[in-house]
């Protein structure tokens, strides 16, 4: 994600400095047009990841936990918790139950 943002960030730099050398041509305007193509699909990759990592990821798990009817005193394993998402959703859920991630 962050390297997406960065090349976005880089051809916009390159394409700025190519425009200014105002030399007419169609070398030029093809470079100008590679340029403008990378930042639109490096920017808009980039962005998406960042939504997702921000609010999609929470929206997709709650999708998952909704499924279950819970009572509030499961006992919950979460294997391969990673940071811990699914995890902490299911303790939100949770009144006298417990969680347990590995």
């Amino acid at each position: 994600m962050r390297n997406l943002l960065l090349v976005g960030v880089i051809a916009i730099a390159a394409n700025l400095l190519v425009l200014s050398f105002n030399t007419p041509g169609i070398i030029i305007a093809a470079v100008d047009f590679v340029l403008c193509t990378v930042v639109r699909v490096s920017l808009a990759l980039g962005l998406a990841m960042a939504v997702y990592a921000l609010q999609g990821k929470i929206n997709y798990r709650n999708c998952v936990l909704n499924q279950v009817d819970w009572q509030g005193n499961e006992m919950v394993l979460d294997v391969g918790t990673g940071r811990g998402i699914l995890m902490i959703g299911a303790a939100k859920r949770l009144t006298t139950g417990k969680v347990i991630g590995i």
